[in-house]
């Protein structure tokens, strides 16, 4: 009895720490490392054991391999080789999570849609935080506080519930309909609940005050919209909820508003000059003369962006990639040569630009540029493959290619172009990152 039961758990223990990857996101990073190393060790001892590597024998990965090959050379080679290396040494820990990920849900028939339920629970459950936050703080409550406009939800201590529903809602639309075991295209009440959450959820992502995130749930939402084969009076009904509750949100709440429509008005569309307040850093060793801040802050306030702050990141970010063109400063030294007279901003330095173009072309060069635009391409190419076949030969989209929508998505979140970013070595965003990859390549291919 008690040798069955183990025999089971050993049997299941991949299926409990797969289900685990969702919620591992949100307890913290050592929580995250430790389900990802385990499903890292599960394929190398799997591969190691039967001496099967099949799964490495891809496009996609050697593709990966050669980026992760690229990015520790430029370590070594850069200003400060173990600072930079922090970065880049370990980051094939994120092919082998891609890898592990892809053993298991081939392995195991019902993998896919067990991490599928786990992710929409995931997101409910930090929706539901979201939301009893904002009541809790609402008007209508004793507690109500007109400066409280950043929302922490489950994270605690870090206010990015919004980046993680938006990176993760299109997982949990799967899961959703994973519950209900199929895509049904009538208007039931099974689709009324899916649109009413999906409206909320993008709603409750607009209330945390994350810009960025909210961008991206538009685009999911909007994604699900032109490709899904959903019928167009569901599609104009998601459409129409979700607008009713934007208007009733800026009506209703003045804080959201200021946060979201009058501060984004005013970074875009109002006087976009730098206010930083010019003074010789006394962080920076090199103490940077008067005379030349005024100058970098001039030329910072002409450079495309979406406020003087993202200017000064920009354009610091920009110094670096003029010094070198081809392979840029290394992984991870933007936080450090920002200091450097060489491009030093007024109020431009930080751990990372701001932007993952800038990121990569200011710490990998246009070398590093090209991975990032080959990536672009292959995104771009099932988009279009998709909206010819939709749209010009009028063909209805078969059940992989409406669940492959989804997973592009989510990959398609991580790089976005002209857009504000996180860091793009960040081990936190690097898993959201590479987390559709594997979905992708069982997709695309039978092992």
């Amino acid at each position: 009895m008690i040798l069955d039961k183990l025999n089971r758990l050993k049997f299941n223990l991949p299926l409990i720490i797969l289900s685990l990857i969702p919620y591992s996101f949100i307890v913290g990073p050592l929580f995250l490392e430790i389900v990802a190393s385990c499903i890292s060790i599960y394929f190398l001892f799997s591969a190691f054991k039967k001496k099967n590597f099949n799964l490495i024998k891809n496009n996609l990965i050697y593709f990966l391999i050669l980026f992760y090959l690229y990015i520790l050379l430029r370590s070594i080679f850069s200003f400060d080789p173990i600072f930079s290396l922090k970065s880049s040494f370990f980051y094939f820990r994120f092919i082998f999570f891609v890898l592990g990920i892809l053993l298991i849900i081939t392995q195991y028939k019902n993998a896919e849609k067990l991490l599928l339920k786990n992710s929409f629970i995931s997101v409910i459950l930090v929706f539901s935080g979201v939301i009893f936050e904002y009541l809790y703080y609402s008007k209508f409550s004793p507690y109500y506080n007109k400066d409280y406009v950043r929302f922490f939800s489950l994270f605690i201590d870090e206010p990015i519930p919004g980046s993680y529903m938006s990176r993760m809602l299109p997982f949990a639309i799967l899961g959703y309909f994973c519950f209900f075991q199929k895509v049904d295209t009538k208007l039931n009440y099974k689709n009324l609940l899916s649109t009413f959450l999906l409206a909320s959820v993008v709603i409750s992502i607009y209330i945390t005050g994350e810009r960025t995130s909210f961008f991206y749930s538009i685009f999911v939402l909007f994604t699900l919209i032109i490709f899904s084969n959903l019928k167009i009076k569901f599609k104009l009904l998601v459409l129409s909820l979700f607008f009713l509750l934007f208007f009733a949100v800026n009506t209703y709440d003045d804080r959201v508003n200021k946060r979201m429509i009058s501060f984004s008005k005013n970074q875009i569309f109002g006087e976009n000059k730098s206010t930083f307040i010019l003074n010789n850093d006394p962080n920076n060793k090199d103490q940077i003369t008067i005379d030349l801040q005024k100058e970098r802050e001039a030329k910072a306030n002409k450079f495309p962006g979406f406020s003087p702050e993202h200017k000064r990141h920009y354009y610091s970010a920009y110094l670096m990639f003029r010094d070198n063109i081809f392979f840029g400063q290394g992984p991870r030294t933007f936080r450090k040569l920002c200091q450097k007279e060489s491009f030093f901003v007024p109020g431009a330095c930080t751990t990372h630009p701001h932007n993952t173009i800038l990121q990569i072309l200011s710490e990998l060069g246009l070398i590093g540029m090209i991975f990032y635009i080959i990536i672009l391409i292959f995104i771009i190419k099932f988009y279009l493959y998709l909206l010819i076949k939709k749209y010009f030969y009028f063909k209805s989209l078969d059940k992989n290619e409406n669940i492959n929508i989804f997973y592009y998505c989510a990959l398609s979140i991580s790089f976005f172009p002209f857009i504000t970013a996180g860091n793009f070595f960040n081990n936190w965003l690097s898993y959201l990152y590479f987390l559709p990859i594997a979905f992708i390549l069982k997709r695309s291919k039978k092992f």
